[in-house]
């Protein structure tokens, strides 16, 4: 498998990497997670569980983030607008917003670091979206999460699909 990793101008920190696509009458195959990426990531990557979520067209997931989460992100069917945010008040690139993309056909992943928020919006009914998290310690759940209403913050709200469903969690953040 050939790995393209490229570090982000946009955001500290912040990776894209894409990965060989292999196709034939079958259908397609490709790899997330393979030890050889790891040489161009930072060092002491932990990634230790795996989250998938199915998505109904205009579905908007977040913003949300920790302090010690790594999320490498990805589409394995469908496409989403993904947006990511800099809430880290120490980065050079605090505040600044990046956005692409992401599909199934594409095989590119998104490294989002600690302290950035990660947001997407399903532009596909049945978009199914996988992170994959390395982290110290305990798992941060929900509780232990910040939290941006994805349309009511100073940031972003420029989502392609006007007609959202948005989690209660995120209309009340």
């Amino acid at each position: 498998m050939k790995w393209k990793v490229t570090k982000n101008p946009s955001i500290v920190d912040l990776f894209e990497i894409v990965g060989d696509v292999f196709e034939d009458d079958r259908g397609m195959i490709f790899s997330l997670l393979d030890k050889d990426i790891y040489r161009n990531l930072p060092s002491g990557l932990d990634f230790k569980h795996v989250k998938f979520n199915s998505n109904e067209k205009g579905v908007i997931r977040g913003f949300h983030g920790d302090s010690k989460t790594w999320k490498l992100v990805s589409v394995i069917t469908g496409k989403v607008q993904q947006v990511v945010i800099d809430l880290r008040k120490d980065s050079k690139t605090y505040g600044r917003t990046f956005e692409i993309n992401l599909e199934q056909k594409s095989n590119v992943a998104i490294l989002i670091p600690p302290g950035v928020a990660n947001g997407f919006q399903s532009l596909e009914q049945g978009t199914i979206y996988c992170y994959a998290l390395s982290y110290a310690g305990e798992y941060a759940d929900a509780g232990d999460q910040f939290t941006l209403n994805p349309n009511k913050n100073e940031f972003f709200s420029n989502w392609a699909i006007k007609d959202q469903i948005v989690s209660k969690r995120d209309k009340n953040a």
